[in-house]
């Protein structure tokens, strides 16, 4: 009845570095301070993980980077469906695309229509106008704490140890990056 299937899908893990989704976005168009508020904001939602899941999140699956909702009495409509249906059977690794459905829904086009002076007031733009939490104000709030970690993140060169995994640096005995979300440090 829907994209996900109500067995859901097994657990598939496909960590994106915040650096690689910046410059994706700044090649898509979008300036520096929106595509930090929608990093921010994808780090909350999914860890920067492309394949997460749930099966049952508020009446229905939830899934990618944006964690797009689709409730069960809406059928096969709703935005996960529509985001699975626009990427295809690889929406779980194909984090590009799941960003181009993003970028094409009118939520971000009003978002990116939208004047905000630093990523802090995009990033409670976008939890505003596109994640729509139930708290919206609380929520929008409580991201605000990681925009300057992501901030630094996107713009990383590769070359620094934020490009790990919190999983690669705990190995290593490093500390995990906090506000990177738990799945991904970095850029």
């Amino acid at each position: 009845p829907y994209a996900g299937g109500q067995a859901g899908y097994g657990k598939v893990s496909n960590p994106v570095k915040a650096k690689e989704i910046y410059d994706y976005l700044r090649q898509k168009g979008v300036d520096h301070v929106h595509a930090v508020g929608m990093i921010n904001n994808i780090t909350h939602e999914s860890s920067l993980n492309s394949g997460a899941y749930n099966s049952n999140d508020v009446n229905g699956p939830s899934g990618g980077l944006f964690q797009h909702h689709s409730k069960f009495s809406e059928g096969s409509g709703g935005r996960f469906n529509d985001m699975v249906r626009f990427v295809g059977p690889d929406w779980r690794t194909n984090w590009k695309k799941q960003i181009d459905f993003a970028l094409q829904e009118g939520e971000t086009k009003k978002y990116l229509a939208s004047n905000y002076g630093d990523a802090s007031a995009a990033s409670v733009g976008f939890t505003t106008l596109f994640e729509k939490p139930a708290n919206t104000s609380t929520v929008a709030f409580d991201r605000l704490k990681t925009v300057g970690t992501m901030e630094k993140l996107a713009q990383d060169s590769g070359t620094g140890a934020s490009q790990q995994t919190n999983q690669e640096r705990a190995a290593q005995g490093a500390t995990p990056i906090a506000g990177a979300g738990g799945q991904t440090a970095g850029g």
